[in-house]
């Protein structure tokens, strides 16, 4: 709904029709009229919705309705700002988005003291069936148990970046790119 906060969801709940009220299940007030939610009421009910669920019900219902919606992901981690956690850090998520819609299929929290590199292949596994799918990803994920996760265990391919976090892959690619160039 583009809204940026609970206050601000209760504030576009409230240009609701009684009809759409009614439908998001609101109850009637004293005057005997739908009342939209207030924000510490979207704030409980939000904080219960089983948000790794969630995902997996938003993705297969992508996949119901056009396979090529999941056939390019984009895998990126992002630090939600603002969600700041006892120590002052950020909450850190690793995403999949489609690059056609730019829709989030899933996403999966990265650890603490840790980094993107091991909530991969946990991503991955969380995503919906699909026989095909291209999984971009920055330099980082240029591993092995990523690309094992990619094609051997989902099917798919992939596209890393390649830079000096992988000296020696990065030296071979480029020795093999001077002998034989792509074709035009």
């Amino acid at each position: 709904m583009g809204a940026g906060g609970y206050q601000a969801i209760e504030d576009t709940c409230r240009k609701f029709t009684s009809r759409q009220l009614r439908a998001l299940g609101c109850q009637r007030n004293r005057d005997d009229v739908y009342a939209p939610p207030s924000d510490s009421t979207l704030f409980r009910v939000l904080s219960k919705v089983d948000t790794h669920q969630f995902d997996r019900i938003i993705g297969d219902w992508l996949l119901e309705q056009e396979l090529s919606v999941v056939a390019r992901l984009a895998v990126d981690g992002k630090a939600l700002r603002g969600s700041a956690r006892t120590d002052g850090k950020p909450l850190q998520l690793l995403s999949a988005v489609t690059h056609r819609l730019r829709l989030t299929l899933a996403q999966v929290p990265i650890e603490d003291k840790s980094n993107e590199i091991p909530a991969f292949p946990r991503l991955l596994r969380d995503l919906p069936k699909a026989d095909y799918a291209l999984i971009t990803a920055d330099a980082m994920h240029c591993q092995q148990e990523s690309a094992r996760v990619t094609t051997q265990e989902r099917g798919w391919d992939y596209l890393f970046g390649l830079k000096g976090n992988q000296g020696g892959v990065l030296d071979r690619a480029e020795r093999l790119l001077q002998k034989q160039a792509f074709p035009p």
